[in-house]
Order: C-alpha cells, then sequence, then structure tokens
C-alpha cells in the first residue's frame, strides 16, 4: 500500500469558477507564476497531487535552439575566435536594413513567426 504524503502549500489561494467554468487566477498566484495578460498556462491533473498550475514555456524554434547551442560551445571551446563586426559588415548590415523602420521600444503582440 502505497501512502500520498501531502506537501505543505508554499502559497494557497481561492478562486471561485463560474458557471462558464472561468475562474481568475488570484494575483498572489499571478505574482508567483510571473504570469502577464496573454500568456498561457498548462493544468496538470496528477492522481497524487491534485491539480498544478504552470506557465507554459515559450515554444522556440529547434533549429535556433540548435545554433545557439552550436555557438555557446565554439565560444567555450575556441573564445580567441570571436571577433569584433568589421566595418565592411557593418556598412553591409546598414544597407540591407536600409528603409526598414523599427521601434525597440514597440511591445510585439499575436503571434510570431519567423
Amino acid at each position: 500500500m502505497t501512502l500520498a504524503m501531502e506537501r505543505p502549500s508554499v502559497l494557497q489561494q481561492e478562486s471561485t469558477v463560474t458557471r462558464k467554468g472561468q475562474t481568475t487566477i488570484p494575483k498572489p498566484i499571478r505574482d508567483a507564476l510571473d504570469l502577464h495578460e496573454g500568456d498561457s498556462i498548462t493544468f496538470n491533473l496528477d492522481a497524487a497531487n491534485g491539480v498544478q498550475i504552470k506557465k507554459t514555456q515559450a515554444q522556440t524554434d529547434p533549429v535556433i535552439q540548435h545554433f545557439l547551442a552550436f555557438l555557446a560551445r565554439s565560444i567555450i571551446k575556441e573564445p580567441d575566435m570571436i571577433q569584433g563586426l568589421t566595418p565592411e559588415l557593418a556598412s553591409s548590415l546598414e544597407r540591407l536594413l536600409e528603409g526598414v523602420e523599427a521601434n525597440d521600444d514597440e511591445e510585439i503582440t499575436g503571434p510570431v513567426s519567423l
């Protein structure tokens, strides 16, 4: 016979379910999970622990992840190979981006795909 030991809660809040099955995540829980408007959450129903809610991690392109891992390994393996941006490459990038408007402070909204 296996007994499931209940772990003490770090934070416990109550919320009411509406007729449509909706509820509000209490602010202390949102703050603890760093949840903001538009974020996704995952519900996990576990027989021993009940329901767990966690912030869904953003899905990233696996090719980019592999490329970034390759870069990280290369930097660790051969740090002397890191070079600054040459004036020629900087000039080439400026030409490629000519006429492209960008606002670094503008929030990106909606689904994003590259």
